[in-house]
């Protein structure tokens, strides 16, 4: 990696589905650039599953020198119970992970619970996708206490109104391109913690 370099290593996308993953990336550019992150935008990688975020993030830290930035991005799963970030990867089943040699909380963020969870932050960018059987007053107001189930539900509730369910493909990355960032981060703490990292 050359030096001053920034990644932003995202679970999501899809291996070979190139459509999906430009979307992705395409969505979270967006999102840093309206951030204020147009000067320390970092490139994206749309990693696919989460287990190959991981993996991809901890060759990319090994790699990286004085002055690179590397982020790994993704979803909680579940509310977090606890302070660390590294503790809520190692104890949950099916991830485990340890932080690699020289990674601080700042390296690992999360999408809490899930990337639909910054979605719900902006009602309106969800009913300019969705249309208007999307009800904003049916969503609890602390957002990221929010099981992820219940995430689902309200998203797919509101795509009923008129444009079929929700589905996480076709309509997440269009809505969190619409996103707006300040709202985000005003209403979904993992969101501003994000976008510090970045700024740093």
């Amino acid at each position: 990696m050359r030096p001053g370099r920034r990644l932003l290593i995202i679970e999501g996308g899809a291996k070979g589905n190139a459509r999906l993953n430009m979307e992705l990336r395409r969505a979270f550019s967006v999102l840093q650039y309206k951030a204020g992150l147009q000067g320390r935008k970092a490139k994206i990688i749309a990693a696919g599953g989460r287990q190959r975020a991981y993996d991809i993030f901890c060759e990319e830290l090994r790699k990286a020198g004085p002055g690179d930035r590397v982020v790994l991005l993704v979803d909680a799963e579940e509310v977090v119970s606890t302070d660390s970030r590294w503790a809520h990867v190692k104890q949950r089943r099916g991830d485990g992970w340890d932080p690699p040699k020289g990674a601080t909380e700042d390296h690992l963020q999360f999408m809490t619970v899930v990337m639909e969870t910054w979605l719900l932050a902006d009602p309106e960018a969800v009913r300019a996708v969705l249309g208007s059987g999307f009800d904003p007053d049916k969503v609890p107001g602390e957002l990221e206490r929010i099981p992820k189930a219940e995430i689902y539900r309200l998203l797919d509730q509101g795509a009923k109104g008129g444009r079929g369910g929700y589905e996480k493909g076709r309509h997440s990355f269009r809505i969190l391109e619409r996103v707006d960032a300040r709202l985000l981060a005003e209403r979904c703490p993992s969101a501003a913690s994000l976008f510090e990292a970045l700024h740093r």
